[in-house]
C-alpha cells in the first residue's frame, strides 16, 4: 500500500502540471482539456512513469468523483435556450444513437 503523503504529493503534482498544461494549450488556442490529457500521458505509467499502475488503481474513486464533478459543471453551464432552439437536433443526433448503442450492447451481452 502506498503512503498517504506520497499519494497526496502525486495528486498535487498532477493538478499543478495539469493546470499548467491546460493554460499552455489555452494560450495556443487549443482546448485546455487537450493539455490535461497530454500531461496525463506524460506523467502516466506508459511515458513518464510518475504515476504507476498501482497508484492509478488506488486513485480510481477520485477519478470517478472528478468525472462526476465535470458532468455537474457542464450541466450547470448548459442554457435552456439552447435546448429550445436545437432540442430536436440534439436529441436526434446524440441521444438516439446512445440509446441504440446501449440496446445493442445489452442485446449482445444477453
Amino acid at each position: 500500500m502506498h503512503n498517504g503523503l506520497n499519494i497526496l504529493l502525486l495528486i498535487g503534482l498532477g493538478v499543478f502540471f495539469g493546470i499548467g498544461g491546460g493554460k499552455i494549450f489555452q494560450k495556443l488556442k487549443i482546448p485546455q482539456v487537450v493539455g490535461y490529457i497530454i500531461v496525463g500521458l506524460l506523467l502516466g505509467d506508459y511515458v513518464g512513469g510518475l504515476f504507476s499502475h498501482d497508484i492509478i488503481e488506488t486513485l480510481t474513486p477520485l477519478n470517478s468523483f472528478a468525472l462526476g464533478m465535470i458532468g455537474f459543471i457542464i450541466g450547470g453551464e448548459l442554457k435552456t435556450d439552447l435546448f429550445k432552439k436545437y432540442g430536436f437536433d440534439l436529441t436526434h443526433t446524440h441521444l438516439n444513437p446512445s440509446l441504440l448503442s446501449i440496446c445493442f450492447g445489452i442485446d449482445a451481452y444477453i
